[in-house]
């Protein structure tokens, strides 16, 4: 009994001793950058087939609307069974820190030649502060709307919810037809952790996984649709958007181009009758 005891003892310290040897040089072959700074493995990370980021859901309180339009009956406006789809989270809503956000919306294939996009204060939901027409491609994509920097009656203001809204005009002359979609935003000043990282940037690639990682929404699809326009044959920034819109639930539009739409035709911040 002593000697077979003695022989476990002696091949578990062999077997420690292997393992321990394994680990350091694992450990040795990384690079410190590696392991000191996260920021720097999400290049690597890519190389490898990693999914680089996951977006977080912030703890602020789900919205009322819909991001997917109704079906439009009666009108080959678009396509049967396809609608346009706000890209948002589930909750409906998106957080961001721009006064002046860029939203952003599917539009499949369609007849129609013109957009409608309203933005309301969370108290009166049915004047809207900001009303734009544009016109849209009519071959079918993810388009971006952006809130110029001149617009009356703005910035957003910290600390408080907008609800916005984007219709199809399908016919201009009965607008009872039109299909439309509704989200939210709520406007926050930048953590001060989100504001370190984003001064620590090396390169400009990192910022959408930032932005995700601190739960911006806005801030993260626009900033990685501004890289992918850079870079349209980058396989790795292709991925990036798959995966984030997969991450909130819209893979049916994952793979859908990003478009050149939409141009303002009118906008104003005060409608006649205010």
């Amino acid at each position: 009994m002593g000697r077979k005891s003695g022989s476990t003892k002696a091949s578990f310290l062999v077997a420690l001793s292997v393992e321990m040897a394994i680990s350091g040089s694992l450990v040795a072959t990384a690079k410190p950058s590696q392991l000191l700074n996260p920021l720097s493995n999400r290049q690597e990370a890519i190389k490898a087939g990693v999914k680089r980021f996951k977006f977080k859901i912030p703890g602020i309180k789900a919205a009322s609307g819909n991001r997917i339009g109704g079906a439009v009956r009666g009108t080959d406006c678009v396509p049967e069974g396809n609608s346009i789809i706000a890209l948002l989270p589930d909750t409906n809503i998106a957080l961001t820190a721009n006064g002046f956000p860029t939203l952003f919306v599917y539009i499949p294939a369609t007849n129609a030649n013109t957009g409608e996009f309203n933005l309301y204060e969370e108290t009166n939901v049915n004047d809207p502060v900001y009303s734009t027409e544009v016109a849209v491609s009519k071959t079918g994509g993810i388009a971006s709307i952006s809130i110029p920097a001149n617009a009356k009656g703005l910035p957003l203001q910290y600390g408080k919810k907008y609800k916005w809204s984007f219709s199809l005009i399908c016919d201009s002359e009965d607008r009872a037809g039109d299909t439309r979609v509704e989200g939210w935003l709520q406007r926050e000043q930048q953590t001060v952790t989100l504001v370190n990282n984003l001064r620590n940037v090396k390169n400009k690639r990192q910022i959408p996984s930032i932005y995700a990682e601190a739960g911006y929404w806005e801030e993260t699809l626009t900033s990685l649709a501004a890289l992918r326009r850079e870079n349209p044959n980058d396989a790795g920034l292709k991925q990036d958007w798959q995966n984030l819109l997969n991450d909130v639930g819209l893979s049916k539009i994952a793979l859908e181009n990003l478009v050149d739409c939409c141009k303002t035709e009118t906008s104003s911040a005060e409608l006649p009758g205010k």
